[in-house]
This record gives structure tokens, sequence and C-alpha cells, in this order.
């Protein structure tokens, strides 16, 4: 700024444009345009009305006055201007709509084409559209249970609309956060047949503060958003990591070991640990993973022979770069069993529906034998369970299971317990029992519905000697009422629910309803009425005055004098906005009364006019104004600052102000400190009350305690809240930043890495930053940019060629320490991604239910190309994931999802990947559906004994009592001596359902295996035995001598 009365002189203000043709800026001399292209802006969703818009740029430069064509697949899109023309930026844009009563359809391809300097141009969008009939859409997320630690933690919700659930509709989540490092996964969710949705909340490492999650969607043209719902995240670094292994009583010939990892008290999932042990014991697996609670498991084998005697196992672990280990002394051994003896007691009466239990003991020489697994062979294998199956012997050797039958099982069966000791297999004697669990006598129940006005639902169970039956057929009979649906067909837990409609005109009186199914019947007297309501009542009461912490309103609906039950309670309140109804609508219980929750907001002093409507007979019924005295004025204002512990150089202080334990937003907070600078200063709340400013420490300062205060004043009161805080600024006198790269790269990725310190000392939790210089826009990518030192100073990356690249880029890295930029020599890396004859390869699966693996390949010249991204799309199919990357030999895979439930049709899915400048696709045709299976099953048949020859294994899978097809089903075979193979695994269904495999031992083995059978049928995840086998292939006399 010049001072006044000081002498100026006038500046020329005259822009001079670069001359045309600079080398590298501006390309094309003459404006010739040679690199047209087009772009839609990207938008999720049209709910009957919305705004298309995008840009045409020429060499990166906006293009005025091109007429742009759009067009859309199917036609459901209307565009009211369908040819805009773009602006002097290069934009257009215009209005669209969807026809009233389009049903939520994704997958539609918006298209914008254009000719440009003699050069077609296009780009498309996929949208989801709608134009729902929808007057009173309502949208929940249900409340999120915290705090939440690095594993994140789910959020659900539903849509309703009317009453209707509303399925395939986009959900949005919005998130308040300080710090912006969490997200949620997917975002938007799809909702489901049932309205509801699913997503994942996924915070990034450094996070501890409560953030705000809100849903919203557009739908029938209405937005509609969710109560935003608070949730604490905690997700820092470990500190304190410790790890336990759990005290074990004396291991013989087998047993598991198991322990915990935790830091700073908090279980810590998906860490290695490696175990560790004398020569004499084996441990599957030697590096099990914790799960989600910190806790990892392994098998420990002692070897045959091995005398009993003290032994050290020992687990470590590796969290957050600091190694931890501990040990624990055991006893162990796996001795020959001599004179074994395996008893057996089964129950001498029939067996009913209640089961039974079995006992038996194992000794060696009349000396009891602990800790042994029991196994039991059952024959027929279905019908009947045993639980648990292996029983475990206790110190005096005995141990206990118990017979469960199935419903329907009457016969006769065998049952043999056995064990394996160092080898040696022992069995017991072979026993008869008799089982009854017919069902003899099936009861079916019906809920009371209460008075039934004009139509209620109506649920009950059928069950036969206390077990569900389910896939039964109920039917429903009245004299007076109808039902929909009728007949109806039990769930897996034996449930069933139909809606009762009673006509119109009918006074009040009793009738009867009967329920009738699985050779059962009931039947119940009910009340019920639906007229003309003549004198319909609405009764609202509200208090006279709320504070700070609201309060409530109730209220009845009656017609003539009779409790209106299930009508929508809608709420109007004047002013608008001074106070919040929730919920709004409210729904009436059985006695017609409803309660709803009023809240309002610091500064609110009103007087608040609040009336109840609703409908009945197709009539509005309001009931009387209610006047109520708000008051919300903040006496007691207080401030929050979070101690931000040690600040070197630069950090962050954050702090809330409240008042009456509400937030207090747009509130002026000024920030102070004997030697700190802040920006900004002052700083406003945000709507949560919260605010943050980040903290400047001067250079060459060295560790001190100072202080910082924050001062607000909130009506007319001023407060303040000083803490105190260490701080350090000592200048670098000499940082340094390497970064080691390879010389060549081709297309798989490759590692960088480097290190960086100052004055020698390793500088940690540093942002690294890869800069990377190349002829081809994206020759390389870095992941992740920016990485992050550990404590060593130390940071890794991946980078990875872009196919088709051939050329040598340049890269370095970049850092700030103590306020100073510190770069790295830069390195040259040839890059050589050649593709030549490219050739997608995509398996066509000819249906999928519900869920299927779509795998295929990428080849040059006929050799496997790696680290080539693969793009999935499809109209009606989604893909878990929907981009990924070939193996080194070409491969790549991925889930092929069908969204919620639907009917079978005819779709196409198609793979995609882009070499240089070329697109090349392959696309597969497909039917697909996926009925819900109420009632999935899996059966496995094996053999009891298998010899060197092998023995084949069958089973089937079935939906409610009819064959799948196309299931893969798994196998996983336990051995002490490692794993037997059998052939195929997975093996897939047929179409009668059934399967076959074949059990191929390994020569010189003498063992018990087990083996179970999985499979997933829909949603549901299957699980048959595990089934003990005994495996006999010995090696001829001849083999293993010299």
């Amino acid at each position: 700024m010049l001072k006044k009365g000081r002498e100026t002189s006038s500046l020329p203000c005259k822009i001079i444009p670069p001359p045309k043709g600079c080398e590298g800026l501006f390309p094309n001399p003459g404006n010739e345009c040679k690199e047209p292209i087009i772009q839609l802006d990207r938008i999720g969703s049209i709910s009957c009305d919305g705004v298309i818009s995008g840009r045409v740029l020429c060499d990166f430069r906006p293009v005025a006055g091109v007429a742009v064509t759009l067009s859309a697949t199917p036609p459901i899109v209307n565009f009211a201007d369908s040819t805009p023309i773009t602006d002097e930026t290069g934009r257009f844009s215009t209005v669209v709509s969807v026809p009233r009563g389009t049903p939520i359809t994704s997958g539609v391809v918006v298209t914008a084409a254009a000719v440009v300097a003699g050069q077609s141009v296009s780009d498309s969008i996929s949208v989801t559209v709608d134009c729902i009939v929808c007057t009173n859409p309502i949208l929940t997320l249900n409340p999120i249970e915290g705090p939440v630690g690095c594993e994140g933690a789910p959020l659900s919700g539903r849509l309703i609309c009317d009453g209707n659930a509303i399925a395939r509709a986009p959900i949005t989540f919005t998130i308040t956060s300080q710090s912006k490092r969490v997200v949620v996964n997917p975002n938007p969710a799809i909702t489901q047949n049932d309205g509801t949705y699913s997503a994942t909340v996924v915070p990034f490492i450094g996070i501890n503060e409560t953030i705000t999650i809100v849903a919203s969607t557009r739908i029938g043209g209405i937005e509609v958003v969710s109560e935003a719902r608070q949730l604490t995240v905690r997700c820092v670094k470990c500190v304190n990591p410790v790890i336990f292994i759990k005290k074990v009583s004396t291991i013989n010939c087998d047993g598991v070991i198991s322990g915990t990892v935790l830091c700073d008290g908090v279980p810590i999932p998906n860490v290695p640990v490696t175990l560790s042990g004398p020569p004499f014991l084996q441990f599957e697996p030697e590096v099990p993973i914790t799960d989600v609670n910190g806790v990892f498991t392994s098998r420990v084998t002692v070897s045959s022979g091995t005398l009993f005697q003290e032994a050290e196992i020992t687990a470590s672990a590796v969290v957050s770069g600091i190694e931890v280990s501990t040990s624990r002394i055991i006893t162990a051994g796996c001795l020959f069993c001599r004179n074994p003896e395996l008893t057996l007691n089964t129950p001498k009466k029939v067996i009913g529906c209640e089961g039974a239990e079995l006992t038996g003991k194992l000794t060696c020489g009349g000396i009891p034998f602990p800790g042994a697994s029991i196994a039991f062979i059952l024959t027929p294998q279905e019908g009947v369970t045993i639980v648990p199956d292996p029983a475990v012997t206790g110190e005096d050797g005995s141990y206990r299971a118990r017979i469960v039958p199935e419903l329907g099982t009457v016969g006769t069966f065998t049952i043999e317990a056995r064990t394996v000791i160092a080898g040696v297999l022992i069995s017991s004697e072979v026993k008869t029992i008799r089982v009854d669990c017919e069902c003899k006598n099936p009861v079916i129940s019906i809920d009371d519905p209460g008075k039934i006005n004009c139509e209620s639902p109506i649920t009950g169970r059928l069950t036969c000697e206390g077990f569900p039956l389910a896939g039964v057929e109920v039917t429903f009979s009245s004299p007076l009422l109808a039902f929909d649906p009728n007949p109806v067909v039990t769930d897996e837990n034996g449930e069933f629910s139909t809606t009762a409609t009673v006509p119109f005109g009918t006074e009040p009186q009793e009738t009867t309803l009967t329920a009738t199914g699985g050779g059962a019947t009931e039947t119940i007297t009910v009340k019920v009425f639906c007229k003309k309501c003549r004198n319909p009542l609405l009764t609202l009461k509200a208090p006279k005055f709320i504070g700070c912490d609201g309060g409530k309103v109730t209220g009845r609906l009656t017609c003539d004098g009779v409790p209106l039950k299930g009508n929508l309670v809608t709420f109007t309140t004047s002013p608008a906005g001074a106070i919040a109804v929730s919920p709004n609508p409210v729904t009436t219980d059985e006695d017609g009364r409803f309660t709803a929750v009023l809240t309002t907001t610091l500064g609110v002093e009103e007087v608040v006019t609040i009336q109840a409507s609703s409908i009945v007979s197709g009539t509005v019924v309001v009931s009387e104004n209610e006047k109520i005295k708000v008051k919300c004025v903040c006496k007691h204002p207080e401030i929050i600052l979070e101690d931000p512990c040690k600040i070197n150089c630069e950090g962050e202080i954050r702090g809330k102000v409240k008042c009456e334990g509400l937030p207090l937003a747009g509130v002026e907070v000024m920030l102070s400190s004997p030697i700190l600078d802040f920006d900004p200063n002052p700083v406003l709340t945000d709507e949560t009350g919260s605010f943050s400013a980040e903290v400047t420490v001067p250079s060459n300062t060295p560790l001190t305690e100072t202080t910082i205060t924050a001062r607000v004043t909130v009506n007319g009161k001023t407060i303040t809240e000083t803490i105190k805080v260490k701080v350090i600024c000592l200048k670098c006198r000499n940082p340094k930043l390497t970064l080691n790269t390879p010389k060549y790269i081709g297309c798989p990725a490759e590692r960088i890495s480097g290190r960086l310190t100052c004055d020698g000392v390793p500088v940690r939790d540093a942002a690294i930053t890869f800069v990377v210089t190349s002829d081809t826009p994206g020759a390389v990518t870095v992941d992740p940019n920016p990485a992050f030192t550990n404590d060593m100073g130390e940071y890794t990356a991946s980078i990875r060629a872009g196919a088709g690249v051939t050329e040598v880029i340049t890269i370095r890295a970049e850092a700030v320490v103590s306020r100073e930029g510190v770069s790295s020599e830069s390195q040259q890396i040839k890059v050589d991604c050649q593709c030549e004859d490219p050739r997608l390869e995509l398996e066509c699966v000819k249906k999928i239910r519900c869920r299927a693996e779509i795998k295929g390949r990428f080849l040059c010249k006929g050799e496997p190309l790696a680290g080539v991204k693969v793009t999935l799309t499809s109209p009606l199919l989604d893909f878990k994931p929907a981009e990924v990357y070939t193996n080194q030999d070409g491969y790549f895979r991925t889930s092929a999802v069908v969204p919620g439930e639907r009917p079978y049709e005819l779709t196409t899915y198609t793979a995609r990947v882009e070499i240089g400048s070329r697109m090349i696709s392959q696309t597969c045709k497909t039917v697909v559906g996926c009925e819900r299976c109420k009632n999935p099953r899996l059966t496995l048949c094996t053999p009891l004994f298998v010899g060197c020859e092998g023995e084949e294994i069958t089973g089937e899978v079935l939906c409610d009592h009819r064959p799948v097809e196309g299931v893969n089903v798994y196998f996983k075979v336990v051995s002490s001596h490692g794993e037997e193979y059998i052939l195929p695994n997975p093996a897939v269904t047929k179409a009668d359902g059934t399967y076959t495999a074949r059990i191929v031992p390994a020569k010189g083995k003498v063992d018990i295996i087990t083996i179970t059978a999985t499979a997933e049928v829909g949603d549901e995840q299957l699980k048959k035995g595990p089934f003990l086998v005994v495996v006999k292939c010995p090696c001829p006399p001849h083999e293993g001598k010299e």
C-alpha cells in the first residue's frame, strides 16, 4: 500500500500474452486443435430431475461454440436441451427429467458427443435414475456403537417411502471430521430389497476424534436426510505393544497354543505372530494371524515317542515397528500307549428329539490319558449330530459329548469312538443306538394382532417337538377377513406373516381367524372393524416451557372413541426451525397414543406454535394448536483444549466450545501464547463447536515449556482456558533424504525406499512426496504418495509402470524438515512395459446365482503380462473389486455379485484394459438372478478307510429341496502329518446338485484325518463335517531301505 503524501509514478497495467507456439507450454501455433476431448461431470443419480453438465477442451484449452449431442441408454432420461452449446469456458449444461413412475434403474448410460476441429469425441457416465411415486420418504441411520478402532465399524439403515421399502437406491454418506482421516466404503451404498443398506466406516492411522456421519439420498424427486450420528474413532499409532501366551496344561501328542497381542491395552488384529520351540514341537500354522480380538491360535504336535519334559514356547511379533516377545514353559510328550482301552457308554433307551449324553474314558495300562481327541464314527452319517466332535479327555481320562437328532430322524445308528496316540489307532466297542425324533405333535401359534382396524399384519410360527418347521406352507381362512399373501411359507425360524384386511364398512364385531399348516391348525377370535370415521379426534399435549434439555409431546388419535393403531401423525411448528420434532411423522400405538421428542438449539428464545395432523378415512384431522415457550440461552459457556503433547516446529491445537452441554457454533476463539504463533487467529467454531489452528514454534527454540490460552466471549461473558505444552524447533543443519530405486522396471510393480535424517537423527512421521518427470502422462504410479517415515526415518512405496509405456523417467523424493524443503538426488529409471499383439481373455460364466468368481487373463504376443489394470462393468452385476491387476501369470480374478433378490434375466459383463491410447475389451453374456434360499443344505459322504488307491467322496447341494448347479464345494483336510490331497478342490456341483472328488493319499501314511466341506449358497455359508477317515498307505517293505 502507498502511504499518503508520498510521490508516486503511474505503472502501466497491461497483460502481454506469451508468444504463440512456446515449446512445451503452448504447443499448437495458430490455435490449431490437435487433441480435443469432451468430459461429462460425474454424478451418482438423477431423481425426477437434475442437471447434466460437462466441458469441451482441446489441447487442454476450453473450446466455445461447440454443439454437444446428449443421449441416454435406455432412453428414459429427457433432456430439456439435447444439443447445448459450450460457453467461453468450454462448459455446457442442461436440465434433465425422468418420467413420473419410473422405478429405480441403475446402469443408465448418458453420452455426450461432439465434433471438434473435424474430430469426433464422446464421453459417457453411468447413473442411477428414478422418479417413483413417493410422498413421505424416511431414511434412517442406525446408532453406531463406539468407540471404533482401526478395524472400522459397520453402518446400516433403511430407506422407506409411504411405508414401503425402497430397493436399489444410492445412499450417500457425509462425514464431518477435523482430521479428514476417515472414509465410508462403499459410498454410495445401495439399498437391498427390504430397503436396508450397509457400509463400513474405515479410519486411517492417526485419527482420535469424534466424527459426525449423515446419510442422504434423493428419491422420487425429494431430498431426504437421516439423523446425524456421532462416533468416536480412535486409530492411533501403537506406543506400548505387549504379547501374551495363554496358560496351557500338559500337551499330550497334540494341543492348542493361543495368546493375545495388545497395544496400549487395545487388541490388535491382523498381526503375524511367529511361534518357536524345541525341535520335537511342530506348529500349524507356524505364523498365525491375530483375529479382531487380537487373539492368535496354532495347533501344536509333539513328535511320536517324545518323553514328557518341559519345553519353552516363544511367541514374537512386530507391532508398529516395535518387536515384542514372550515365552511360556509347558510340559509336552507323546509316548506309546501300552494296553490302551477306550470305552463308550451310550443310552439304552430310545433317544428322542431332546437328545442324549455320550460318555467314556481313555486309559493306558489302567492310567487315565488326558488331552486326547476322541472322534466319533456314526453310521449312517445323516440325521444325527454329535457335539462336540471331537471331544477331549479330561485329567481323569474321561470325555463327554451329546447326541443331537434332527427333526424327522427315525432309525438305528451305530457309533464308535476313535483316537490316535503316537500314530496308533485306538477304537472303542461299536455300539448301537435307536433314535425316534419324528414330528408327532406339530403346533401352530398365532400372535395376538389386537383390535384390527381395516388391516393388520398377522404373524406366528410353526413348530414340532420344539423344532421350527421351515419351508412349510401355511393357509389362512376366516368368515370375514381376506389375507394377502395366502398361502405363505415359513422361514428358517418356522415363522410366517401375512396381512389381514377387513371389508370397508364393517361395524365393530368379533370374527375368527384360522391358520393351517404342517398338520396343525390354530383358530383365534379377533375384534375387527372398518367403517367411515364419523368423529375423528386428534389430541396433542405439549409442555408450556422447554429449555436446552428439550422436552416431549404426547397425544392420541381415536375414531368414534375407538383408538386408531398404526396411523402416521405429522407435526408442524411455527416459526420453523426454532424446535425440532423427532420422529416426524410418528406412528400411533395399539392404544392410538404417540410420543415425540422436542429439541432446540442454543440462542433460541421464542414462543413456538405446534400442531399435529393425520389422515383418517381420507380426511385430514388436525389437533388444536399448542404454544410452547422456548428459551435456550447460554449461561455457563466452557472451553475444552486438547493437549497436543510435544510440538516440533509445527503442530495443531484443537478444542471445543460448549454451553449447557451443547456445542456453540460460529464463536470466535482468540489464541495466545508467550512464544507461539497461530494460524488462523482468531478461529471460528464449526457446527459441532470444534475449532483448530496451526501452531508455529519460532526457529532455534530449544526444548521448553510454554502455555496456550484460548479466550471466547459469549453473551458478553468472557472465559479463558490455558494448557501447558512442551515445544522445540532447532534448525536442522544437515537434513538428508535418500531415495533407492531400481534401474529398470517392467510391468510388475517394484519397490522404492529411502531414509530421512536430520543431523544424523531419524525423522519420524514425515511426509515423503514423489515427483515424477516423464514424457507420457501417467507413465508410472507411485503408491502411496506421499509415504510416511517410520521410527527409523525409513519409508517405502511401490512404483508401477503403465501398460504400453516405454521411456526413461526421472523421479525424486521431497520432504519438509524444520520448515525447509529437502530433496533427494534425482534417479532415472528405464520403464519398459511394452505390449505387442495384446489379447484379453475373459472366462464366460453361463449362469450366476447370487455370486460367482470371474476370471481372465491378459497376454502380449502370447506371453502373460503382470501388473495390468483390468476394469469390469455390467448393467446388473456389482464387482468386488471392480478394478483388479493381473498376477505374474497374467491372470486376474474378482467376484461378481447380484445386488439384492431378483428373478433370472439375461445381461452382459465386460472387462476392459487400456494399453497406451488403445482400449481392449471382452464381453460375456450370462443369465443372472438371486432367489434367496430359505433352506440351503450341503451333504458330504466320506469313506471310513482309504488305501493307497484312494477313495471317492460325494455329496450334494440343495436349496429348498431343489438341486443347485455350479456351486464350488471346498474341502479342508486336517492331518497330524500334513494335508492329504483331494482332487479336484473345489469340486463343482452338476445339474442334479451332486459333486464328486477323490482322496489321493501320499505313500507312507498311516493316520486319521478329518475332512470338512464348505460351500456358499447365496449369502449362506454352509459347512458339513468334520468327518474322520482312516488312511492306511504304508511304504512297501523294500522302500526306504538302502
